[in-house]
Order: C-alpha cells, then structure tokens, then sequence
C-alpha cells in the first residue's frame, strides 16, 4: 500500500479517481476522467487486466478536426493530455505478459528491510517521544520550503538578467534592487539551512536510540511475508502488521531506564508478534515459522553464521567424492555431511578425525534415545554453541532434529515460541472491525461455527442477527443479499465452504470494498480450505484463523473423526 499513499498524495491537485475493475461504471468514470484530463488510479489488479483499457494503454490517440481522441469500447472520446493512469497490484512478484510489460512504466514498490525500519522508527519515536518527531517532521517542511525559495530566487535572477534592455547594468535600478533582494533573503536561507541541518542532526542521534526496536520489527515483518512461500493462504499486509506494532508499543511495560524500556518493547512486539501469526497457520508450520523467526533475529543481531545455517538446512550438496566411510554404524549420507562440516573450519576443525580416533564414545552418544539432552563426546557440548551442536545433531541423527531446534529455540527465546497459543474468539472479535473479514482456514474435521455460536450467545447478539449459508452453486445472489443486509442492520454473516466458490470471490471482495459505511456492529465471517484462488485482497485484509480438530484425538481417532466430518 506505499505506492497508493504515495499516488495519492502527488496526484490529489488532478483530482485523482480511486476504483478497481470491480467498481460499478468504471468505464464510464475513466471516460471522464480522459475527457477532462484527471488521474486514475486502479488498486488491486490481478495478472490479468481488463481489456476495456487496451486502447489507453497502447496509446491509440487519432486526430480528428484538430482534435485527439480515443476510442474506448465503442465510444470516441476527446483526449485531454493531462490525463494519467496508474494501476497497482498487491502482488509481491507478478507474471504480466510482455505485451503489457512493453506498454507500461513498471515500478517496484516492494518494501525493502531498510526502508521499513526507518518507517518503523518513525512510528516507535512519534509513539515513545511524540515532540521530537513532530520537531523532524516541523523540520523537514521548512527545509523543503526554504530549498524551494531558494530555487524560486534563482529563478527570478536568471528571468531578470536574461530580458533584453538598453540600459547598463550598473544603471538598471530595478534588477540591482533584485539583486540586493535575493541576496539578503538567500543569505538569511543558507543560515536558516545550516541551523536545519545541525538541528536535524541532533534530532537524528535522539532518533538513532530507538533503532534496535525499529529494526526488530522489520525482521519480524520479512519473518511473517516468507510464509507465502508455504501456502498461498499465508497472505499479509503491512498495515496488519502495523496494528501488531502499535499493539507492542502500547501494551509493553513502561520503564523510565531506556535500555529496560527499548527490551521490553521488544519482548512484548515479538510475543504479539508470535500470536498473530500463529492464529492463521496450521499446526505443521509453526515450528518452521518459529526457527525461521529465531534465526532471522539471530542474523540481525550478527549472532548467525550463515554458512553454519545453510549447512543445517541443506547438508552436504557437493557431488565430489568423499573418503571412504569408516564406521558401520553411520551411514554414508550421515558421513558426508560431516565432511561438510569439518570444512567449515573454526570450532568444527577436526571433527571427522576426533570421531575417526573416538568411535566408541560417538557410538554411544549416537545410541542414545534423546542424543540432543546429553553431552556430546569429546566435550563438543562446551566448544560448541546450540545451534552449532544442532548441526551436529543433523549428521548423526536426524530424527532428533525437530527435537533439537525446539531446544534451540527454547535457549534462544523462551519456550513460550515452541507452543501454540490457544485460539480465544473473543479476542478475534476485539481484533476484526466492519471493514476486516475473519477468514477461517479450515483443516479436514475442524468446524468453527459452533464456536463463533457461543460468541453469539455470550455477547448477547441474539440468535435473530447471525445468520450463516453453504456456499455452493446458485447461491451467490443469497450470499451478496446476506452481506449488504447485515453491513445496514448490524448482523453477523457467516459463509462457509468459499473455496466452493471461487470465481464468484472476486465479486464478493467488490461488494466488501464497495459497502457504504456499514454498521459497525457488523462482521463477516468466512470458512475455506487452503485454495490459490482465493483473493489476495481479502486475504491481506482480513484476520485469518487457522481451526484444527481438537486436541488430545489419537491418531486412529483422529482419522475416523476427520472420516465423519468432511466439511
């Protein structure tokens, strides 16, 4: 959403239209915004773009009795040049055709690591130090303006001396009165810059205390985008994400020592931070999710050896031949990797021959039943640092491995990042707003109506304003009536089964986007399974919930349980 704050802001003075392809008469709004010379801007396209707006963006402009027109479908238009278009996609990395990448400007707006933590800081700053940043940003618009006179007089300088005129220049009374002018006020604006700029820097070292939270929040940003990787359900936005900010910047403890109040923000970001994120994946990547955060954070702090990670990631990946192996009890892939291992020099030098003159000792460790909760042989468990010792744990017993980086982690975090939070509804419904759909992701055997039921009732919505539909086919009319009541009178609605209805998705998230202030007691609740069709623009906006079956089933149980309830 940087790129649409961004258009929106430079091109407000043209009277800029906002609508997606889902508007209604967006055709016939981009006619007139052509016709008079406005801007349009067109949020959430997908890879595909309506073919209404071929001829503006190939440029088909003809001239007829002197003057340019288009032809838009079957409408010739008068063409005003002023006119602009802008279309923004959510979409981190998308594929267009080159036909479209040939008749576009493409700009990259992706947030990068850097460029988020200054937005971060300025957010940890206006919040903890509320002067100091409106002294910056005071700061900032006096600069800019001074800077603008400043090109504004040498402007006017080079307009006056460029005009033609008989009289000398020692003569010319009203260019040296110019002159004198420009002088005295370029003179008061280079003081009034160079006493900007060492205010600026001041502020700026004020500023730079507050970098380690700033920068601990853009890690966990990146953490939670590379889950898209995963599941194309995994899908979030950094306004989202700003909500889990300011969350951790409020709820922390407060402290007048900075250095305790700069570690408790964190602990409490990074806590939020866990449960947001864990509310909207399944139970089988949250310990992914949690190393991935664990070494993402290790990495900023400069305590990762990334060679050491991308060991324990991928072992041994080199097709050369290794020596031979001499232990019976290992097994070949186990030894190459520890050829990889002792390679990478440092406190691993000279592994392969300490398990080479000390079998036996290995042998037993290697036999234990929970080798990550004993001592290495040899004392590698004082040479070496947990994560190091799990690289270990990776040659001789990979079984153990989950084990070992639960370990891991718990050394490093704390063991509250190796359980799952509990999933409390009421605190869902504290989180979602009229304009925020809940999205539940739903597992073989998981049903969340019953519990969004006992919302109903422990609120005292009363049984008449929740209503809830299957989806399936020909329901798509009920479905768009249900939405558009309930956002007027209030209601909760409830439409299961989505991935059901795919196609119609798209229509759905127009008729979201286009609800005219809807009541706020108003809430949407949405079930699917994990689909790749599901609408990137709800997915980004919405509060997602992952729901399991419950815990404690056996696993036989289990299975017969997911048997009995398919849906």
């Amino acid at each position: 959403m940087q790129a649409v704050s961004w258009v929106k802001e430079k091109e407000k003075r043209n009277n800029l239209l906002v609508m997606t392809f889902n508007t209604d008469g967006f055709v016939k709004r981009l006619e007139n915004a052509i016709k008079f010379g406005s801007s349009v801007l067109f949020e959430g396209i997908d890879t595909e773009l309506d073919p209404i707006i071929d001829p503006v963006l190939e440029k088909n402009i003809s001239k007829e009795a002197g003057v340019e027109v288009i032809t838009l479908g079957d409408q010739k238009i008068e063409y005003n040049s002023d006119f602009k278009m802008f279309l923004i996609t959510k979409i981190a990395n998308p594929m267009y055709t080159p036909e479209i990448f040939g008749k576009t400007m493409i700009i990259n707006f992706s947030v990068t690591m850097g460029g988020l933590k200054d937005q971060l800081l300025n957010q940890v700053v206006e919040y903890e130090k509320p002067e100091l940043e409106k002294m910056r940003k005071d700061l900032i618009q006096q600069t800019s303006a001074n800077m603008q006179e400043l090109k504004e007089l040498e402007d006017l300088l080079l307009s006056e001396l460029s005009k033609e005129t008989d009289v000398p220049l020692v003569d010319n009374e009203p260019l040296i009165k110019v002159l004198e002018d420009a002088k005295t006020k370029s003179v008061k604006i280079g003081n009034d810059l160079e006493v900007a700029k060492e205010t600026g820097t001041q502020i700026e070292a004020n500023r730079m205390d507050y970098t380690e939270v700033a920068k601990r929040g853009a890690i966990l940003f990146f953490a939670m985008t590379s889950l898209s990787a995963i599941s194309a359900m995994y899908e979030y936005s950094l306004t989202s994400y700003l909500v889990v900010f300011k969350g951790g910047l409020e709820m922390s403890k407060k402290d007048n020592v900075l250095p305790a109040r700069l570690r408790m923000i964190k602990d409490k970001l990074t806590q939020l931070f866990y449960e947001f994120v864990c509310m909207g994946i399944f139970e089988t990547h949250k310990l992914t999710f949690s190393f991935q955060m664990t070494t993402m954070i290790m990495d900023g702090d400069s305590t990762l050896d990334r060679k050491e990670l991308d060991f324990f990631l991928k072992g041994n990946t080199s097709l050369d031949e290794v020596e031979r192996n001499p232990l019976k009890w290992l097994g070949d892939a186990s030894w190459k990797d520890a050829t990889k291992l002792d390679s990478l020099k440092g406190v691993f030098e000279g592994l392969m021959e300490n398990i080479k003159d000390y079998p036996k000792q290995w042998k037993k460790w290697y036999d234990e039943e929970s080798p990550e909760m004993v001592p290495m042989p040899c004392e590698y468990s004082d040479k070496l640092n947990k994560f190091q010792q799990l690289c270990v744990c990776r040659i001789f017993r990979p079984d153990r491995a989950i084990n070992a980086v639960k370990n891991f982690i718990m050394e490093k975090m704390g063991a509250f990042y190796i359980q799952s939070p509990p999933i409390i509804y009421e605190k869902i419904y504290k989180q979602s707003t009229e304009r925020t759909p809940i999205v539940f992701v739903l597992s073989p055997g998981a049903d969340p109506q019953s519990e969004v039921q006992r919302l109903v009732d422990d609120m005292g919505i009363g049984a008449s304003k929740f209503s809830f539909l299957a989806l399936g086919q020909g329901m798509e009319s009920k479905a768009k009536e249900m939405i558009e009541r309930g956002s007027i009178r209030g209601h909760w609605v409830m439409l299961q089964n989505c991935h059901l209805l795919t196609k119609w998705l798209k229509t759905m998230e127009a008729i979201i986007e286009n609800l005219q202030k809807p009541d706020k007691a108003f809430r949407l609740w949405l079930t699917t399974e994990p689909c790749d069709e599901f609408p990137l623009g709800i997915l980004q906006k919405s509060l997602k919930v992952v729901t399991e079956p419950p815990d404690g089933l056996g696993a036989n149980i289990r299975q017969q349980y997911t048997r009995l309830t398919p849906d």
